[in-house]
């Protein structure tokens, strides 16, 4: 059983990080950019010509949004998430599984409600058609996003429940210096 399981994390692990990969280099790639090129034109447009973008602000903050969310399941994978290294490097054995174990079940259960509560902000923003106060955007892609982002990085957390319950290492130092 435990063998069996171990294939299956190790797979899983694969192909979510490939797929975290991927959403995080698209939004790097072309969200990231989006978003440098329109503050540094707003920012011209303010000073030289003394207007604005429409709306630079709020979608500068919807671009910023997307970024965020879209590099959480890579930032998981990889064990970027903050912990307390003055504890965690004084610990081994049976004491990090436990810590391991702890801070994975917290962040399942932290992002579970982020993915359920984005889903309800989802749904409301149809209904209700929520948008933009300056520009004609709805909102209701972006809820969309944050809450596939978080079922995402809840199914990382237990992807890491699975990896710990098999017994498999949590090795946060394999990815310290990327």
């Amino acid at each position: 059983m435990s063998q069996t399981l171990q294939r299956f994390v190790l797979r899983s692990e694969r192909w979510a990080t490939l797929l975290a990969a991927t959403l995080h280099n698209l939004s790097i790639m072309i969200v990231l950019p989006g978003l440098i090129l329109l503050v540094a034109v707003d920012v011209v447009m303010r000073y030289v010509f003394n207007a604005s973008i429409q709306g630079g602000t709020e979608i500068a903050g919807l671009m910023l949004l997307l970024v965020f969310v879209s590099s959480m399941p890579y930032c998981t994978l990889r064990h970027g998430n903050v912990y307390m290294e003055a504890i965690y490097s004084r610990t081994s054995g049976r004491a990090r599984w436990l810590l391991d174990m702890l801070s994975t079940l917290c962040g399942l259960a932290f992002m579970s409600l982020f993915a359920l509560e984005a889903s309800h902000l989802f749904r409301d923003m149809i209904r209700y058609n929520e948008g933009g106060v300056l520009i004609d955007i709805p909102y209701w892609p972006f809820a969309g996003v944050m809450f596939l982002c978080g079922a995402f990085v809840s199914v990382v957390f237990l992807l890491h429940f699975l990896r710990l319950a098999a017994g498999l290492p949590i090795n946060r130092e394999e990815f310290a210096d990327e």
